[in-house]
């Protein structure tokens, strides 16, 4: 069985779509590389150390930054207060 697999890398401005075709099995094995790691701050600590361009950030207990945050994604949970200081920038790559 073949499954199709889309993916998206941005550079700055430039976004390059990449699509590919793979049997069912060699998708599985891939699986972890498709799929963003994730790190969660809860409260004291980043569960998988600090977010990068390679890793989600998920914000579960409130924040206050004290350098640029920067994730592939950023997901902050409800009731969660997330505070970036003035001097810090918070990205999404």
């Amino acid at each position: 069985m073949k499954s199709y697999l889309f993916s998206k890398q941005c550079f700055g401005l430039l976004c390059l779509f990449l699509f590919g075709i793979q049997t069912l099995s060699a998708q599985s094995q891939n699986r972890q590389k498709l799929i963003p790691k994730s790190t969660t701050w809860n409260g004291s600590t980043w569960t998988n150390g600090e977010p990068n361009e390679k890793t989600k950030a998920i914000f579960a207990a409130n924040f206050t930054s004290t350098n640029d945050i920067t994730a592939i994604s950023i997901q902050v949970l409800p009731n969660v207060v997330v505070t970036v200081s003035d001097n810090n920038k918070a990205r999404e790559r």
